[in-house]
């Protein structure tokens, strides 16, 4: 269980860590008093509409929901994998893995003990619930995500800047950008580094927890690059 819930929070950490959010927090802010005075009060209508034809672009409708499905996939997929593992290591004391590892070399269908297949079905069943009330609460939540990135970037960005952005994602690398931002971030170096982060994380909060911290990490960075 804690190993589940280390995969959720790595799956909920990256579905934050979009690279349109990365790309705003580092916009250059550089601006005159009279500007800042001028975004303070709000980002005048002209611009407002550029960037939210940028938007539409970048962020339609629907990529909140796509970005968690993507992310939570990976994360459900690497608590199983972790569960194997771990029932492998403890099982029968160790006999369980080497038959694993007879069955892997031999290309025969691994088999799996009755106390994994239940362990796994309540992984199952816990991530969909989770996932199924998160999207629910996505979806809701996506039009006041869309609404604030027009303001932020309208703010962040003039007029001339927001055209030639708009300009970049209409052309056919700007759009396969676009579509591919999402699963950048489920790339195994992603996955991994995000998960390290994790493990320091609760190796410092909750004692003990570094040991199950670190078969999760090898778990989710083996299994997302058989991915790839």
């Amino acid at each position: 269980m804690r190993t589940v819930m280390l995969m959720l929070g790595a799956s909920a950490t990256l579905a934050m860590a979009t690279p349109l959010q990365a790309q705003e927090g580092t916009a250059t802010a550089d601006v005159s008093a009279g500007e800042a005075e001028t975004n303070y009060a709000g980002p005048d209508p002209e611009r407002l509409a550029a960037a939210g034809r940028l938007i539409d672009r970048i962020w339609p409708v629907g990529t909140y929901r796509r970005i968690m499905e993507s992310t939570m996939s990976v994360g459900a997929e690497a608590a199983e994998a972790s569960i194997e593992t771990m029932t492998w290591a403890t099982s029968e004391n160790g006999k369980l893995a080497r038959r694993a590892q007879h069955e892997a070399r031999t290309g025969r269908p691994l088999r799996r003990a009755p106390d994994e297949e239940q362990a796994i079905a309540s992984v199952a069943e816990g991530m969909a619930n989770i996932t199924a009330t998160l999207l629910t609460a996505i979806d809701q939540a996506e039009p006041a995500v869309r609404a604030a990135l027009t303001r932020i970037y309208a703010r962040r960005y003039n007029l001339n800047e927001l055209n030639e952005l708009d300009a970049f994602f209409a052309t056919p690398t700007g759009r396969r950008y676009a579509e591919d931002s999402i699963t950048l971030m489920n790339d195994p170096e992603m996955v991994a580094a995000t998960t390290s982060m994790v493990e320091g994380t609760l190796a410092d909060v909750l004692p003990g927890q570094a040991e199950a911290a670190s078969e999760a990490a090898a778990a989710a960075t083996n299994h997302a690059a058989s991915k790839f």
